[in-house]
């Protein structure tokens, strides 16, 4: 029993590590397309908003980057949710593992809160385009940097203060863990949110986490986007009777930065001028090199032919 529950569950490891490699693949491979278009081809007023999107691409290849080499999984089991990894990049420890986690996180609550920046220079682009400068003008991206990065470290700092793996949660997850990973807890790293004691009493240190995640992100003016990690974070309060790997869900995330600087590229059409300037250039050079080995082609045979 318990070697086909862990072999069950490790089809939905595997899965979830597939996405996860898929959209760091397909993040690297769109976001160098942007930042190549962007500093050398696209030449546009669109300056100040340039600069936003080299730096909310260069949070969204972070973020698949980290997620792509510790494999952050996670799972809801009633009452609780973990993260944790099985992962050890380089053959590094588990505590190694552990603040990778951490540092996953906080790369994870700057990216979405880069978010705002995007929305709001958009607003204020269509509504009001005489504040743009205002706002977002010259050295007022690094406020705008410095804005996501408190965001990401509060986010790191409450899944260190609040999530740590304390006597409850480690009593209450291990046998799943246990049974449904074939790991102990001891041997990995990982965080927990358990919500309710054996006394079945709201553990408000735990949800504590859960409070600072919610404030953060409803600080990004988008609900669709963040849909399964609300599910993920409020099941447990629920006490629903269910267990699954939820990390497919939020796997799917790894995804967002690719798709975001392919509608930029696709949408303005100063990137679809210089995509098509570059294709038309790439094509000139070859076919202007196989015109070259073509005469020399021609210049050899006529030497050698009597």
């Amino acid at each position: 029993m318990l070697e086909n529950t862990t072999i069950a569950f490790s089809k939905w490891l595997t899965l979830s590590k597939v996405i996860a490699s898929a959209g760091f693949f397909s993040t690297t491979i769109s976001v160098a397309t942007f930042l190549i278009l962007t500093v050398f081809f696209v030449k546009t007023s669109y300056d100040n908003y340039k600069r936003y999107m080299i730096v909310f691409s260069v949070l969204g290849f972070g973020l698949a980057a980290i997620e792509a080499a510790v494999n952050p999984i996670f799972h809801s089991y009633n009452y609780g949710f973990v993260m944790f990894s099985l992962a050890h990049p380089f053959g590094a420890p588990s505590d190694v593992s552990f603040t990778l986690l951490l540092v996953y996180t906080g790369f994870y609550a700057a990216t979405i809160s880069f978010l705002t920046a995007q929305f709001f220079y958009r607003y204020l682009a269509i509504v009001h385009p005489q504040m743009v400068p205002v706002v977002f003008g010259g050295w007022k991206l690094i406020l705008w940097i410095l804005y996501a990065c408190y965001f990401g470290i509060q986010w790191a700092l409450g899944v260190t203060i609040f999530a740590r793996l304390d006597e409850v949660a480690t009593d209450y997850m291990e046998d799943e863990i246990v049974q449904y990973y074939g790991k102990r807890v001891e041997e990995i790293a990982m965080c927990a949110v358990v919500a309710f004691d054996k006394n079945h009493k709201l553990r408000w240190f735990n949800l504590m986490c859960v409070l600072n995640m919610t404030l953060i992100m409803i600080l990004v003016p988008t609900i669709t986007l963040f849909m399964p990690v609300f599910i993920l974070m409020y099941t447990p309060m629920f006490d629903f009777q269910l267990r699954f790997p939820s990390g497919v869900m939020l796997s799917a995330f790894s995804f967002f930065p690719a798709m975001d600087a392919i509608i930029v590229m696709y949408i303005l059409t100063d990137y679809r001028n210089a995509i098509k300037n570059m294709f038309e250039g790439f094509s000139a050079t070859v076919h202007g090199a196989m015109r070259v080995s073509n005469v020399v082609d021609s210049t050899q045979m006529s030497r050698w032919t009597p």
